[in-house]
């Protein structure tokens, strides 16, 4: 450890006060022969000494310990990310009439484009994050995606041509298709970034700082939706890509020179074992760690008993990296082997999917269907995602007090009614209505997802289902859009397709009672499921908890009474 871990100061300071050490148990070692002739090629063999004494001052200054600055770069990091869901939503009308061949279907596919490829990645991403940590896999992330940015920006470039239709034709469609998926690698930091937060903080602030997390970096889209069309207007397609590009490379530093691990993290960056890093880091005050008890237990039994050989170590580091790979699929399986994640895949297919896939459509919406401006239609678009940001943000004490089954019951039939409304509806001022409502159901439904999925997944693979749910539910945006493109295709541009579009979300909504039903039948701590209590509960949750409870308390009142009067008339009878 030639960073000065393994040596005393050397100045005492005047009391002769020694300084607080931890004995660590990773081995030093000495070669045997250390004065053999250099430039030998014969292995030396190394003897154990004893255990390195660490200054723990020296090691907590070596650390970054700043909570906040990891919550702040996480949000950081994956609202550069998330940004490129709006990548060609804004784009897409002036897209349709440089590339004539782009239908309704095609052009849904190439919108949610970035959505496929950071759907799938969400899983593998989410899943690596549990082992190596979130930094290095966030910056690898962010680079891709401003890779992709960069080419789609070119491609704009050369698209957006004075001409009346640009050399290249279908290629075009397809070079956009690609790279758009190229880009959509920053949508997969959002598990990342969730992991790189939950390691900072103890457990009685989960709630609300994983709360504040989603419901920052869900602002972004709508803020890409809401700027891309002004500028627009101001510098035209090419400049305001490049500009994006710019916006991406500036953060990604950012997150280059403030991003952090978590103290467990840093410490194994260090070079300490697994189990040290454990150890100091709990002292430190990290509550969550990567490791299960089991991994914990066989950690220790294979520390107990280390062999002094070079080569022995770096076999055991290597088995140990393929263990941790085998566990963090294990994991993966055995939380897909729970019909209670696929119960929850559902619902943040409906939520969080649904949430996208009407941030993409929006834009085709307005324009085809109202003949909006973009200067008005760009900023209802951002409202609906603050709304459903503050919503997901702000929805946690409700939820708690309902229920996450019970709430996702109440808010996905506001859902699918405020859907069915914006289906029917022709007059601007009240879709815009109809669409906060949607915003409000859409976002608590996410946050109703992740409330219930520490609760009913089993214990030991949390991790693998949030990978799954969050995964399969950003896969809902790429899906639904073309679902919604049907409408338009079979009742024609110029009718009202883009407005029926709006029943899969209504059609999902409906499914997705019946799906937290099932859940409050099987929940893990609700122990009623009838009519009656879901009532009580929902009344109770909008302040008729006193009415209940003195309902409740006369109710027990009365029936003390007449057990009373049957005693009594008992006790005569005997008499």
């Amino acid at each position: 450890m030639s960073s000065g871990f393994g040596t005393r100061e050397a100045r005492e300071d005047a009391a002769g006060r020694a300084e607080r050490r931890v004995q660590l148990d990773s081995p030093m070692f000495q070669r045997e022969g250390e004065d053999a002739e250099a430039g030998t090629d014969a292995p030396k063999k190394l003897t154990k000494l004893g255990k390195i004494e660490v200054p723990r001052r020296r090691v907590r200054q070596r650390l970054q310990q700043h909570p906040s600055m990891g919550l702040i770069s996480a949000i950081i990091g994956c609202c550069l990310g998330l940004s490129c869901i709006a990548l060609y939503a804004p784009v897409v009308t002036k897209l349709q009439r440089k590339l004539p061949t782009m239908g309704p279907i095609k052009t849904a596919f190439l919108v949610a484009s970035p959505l496929l490829s950071g759907s799938l990645l969400r899983v593998l991403f989410g899943a690596r994050a549990d082992a190596m940590g979130s930094y290095r896999l966030l910056n690898l992330q962010l680079i891709c995606c401003t890779f992709g940015m960069l080419c789609v920006a070119m491609l704009m470039k050369e698209i957006m041509t004075p001409d009346e239709a640009p050399n290249g034709g279908e290629g075009y469609y397809y070079s956009l298709l690609f790279f758009g998926a190229v880009t959509g690698t920053g949508i997969s930091t959002f598990p990342v970034g969730a992991c790189q937060v939950s390691y900072w903080y103890p457990k009685h602030n989960q709630g609300t700082i994983l709360g504040v997390f989603g419901g920052m970096t869900t602002i972004a889209p709508g803020l890409a939706s809401y700027w891309l069309p002004l500028a627009f207007d101001r510098m035209g397609v090419p400049k305001a890509y490049f500009a994006w590009v710019g916006t991406l490379m500036l953060g990604t530093l950012l997150y280059y020179m403030v991003g952090t691990d978590s103290w467990y993290f840093q410490l194994l960056a260090l070079g300490f074992s697994r189990k040290d890093s454990k150890k100091l880091a709990a002292e430190l005050g990290q509550e969550f760690f990567p490791m299960s008890a089991e991994q914990q237990e066989e950690l220790d039994a294979t520390s107990s008993n280390e062999e002094g050989v070079v080569r022995e170590e770096t076999l055991a580091c290597a088995r140990g990296c393929w263990r941790e790979s085998r566990e963090t699929y294990s994991d993966l399986r055995r939380a897909a082997a729970c019909w209670k994640t696929w119960a929850l895949v559902s619902i943040y297919f409906c939520a969080f999917g649904g949430q996208v896939a009407v941030i993409e459509w929006l834009p085709l919406y307005w324009n085809e269907l109202h003949s909006s401006h973009p200067d008005w239609a760009g900023p209802v678009t951002g409202i609906f995602t603050v709304i459903i940001a503050l919503a997901r943000s702000l929805s946690g004490p409700s939820n708690a007090k309902l229920g996450g089954e019970i709430a996702g019951m109440l808010f996905f039939a506001i859902t699918a009614v405020a859907a069915l409304f914006i289906a029917v509806s022709r007059i601007v001022a009240l879709s815009i209505f109809g669409l906060m409502v949607l915003a409000v159901g859409l976002g608590v439904g996410c946050n109703a997802a992740f409330m219930l999925l520490p609760q009913e997944v089993p214990e030991g693979c949390v991790g693998g289902a949030a990978g799954i749910v969050s995964g399969v539910g950003c896969f809902g945006g790429f899906a639904l859009t073309p679902l919604m493109a049907i409408f338009p295709r079979l009742l024609g541009q110029g009718g009202n397709g883009y407005a029926w579009g709006f029943l899969v979300i209504a059609m999902l909504a409906l499914g997705n009672i019946r799906v937290c039903h099932t859940l409050l039948q099987h929940s893990s701590v609700a122990k009623d499921h009838s009519p009656a209590f879901i009532i009580a509960q929902i009344s109770s949750s909008f302040g008729y908890g006193d009415v209940a409870a003195a309902h409740e308390e006369t109710s027990q009142e009365d029936s003390d009474s007449d057990e009373q009067e049957s005693d009594d008339r008992r006790e005569h009878n005997i008499g």
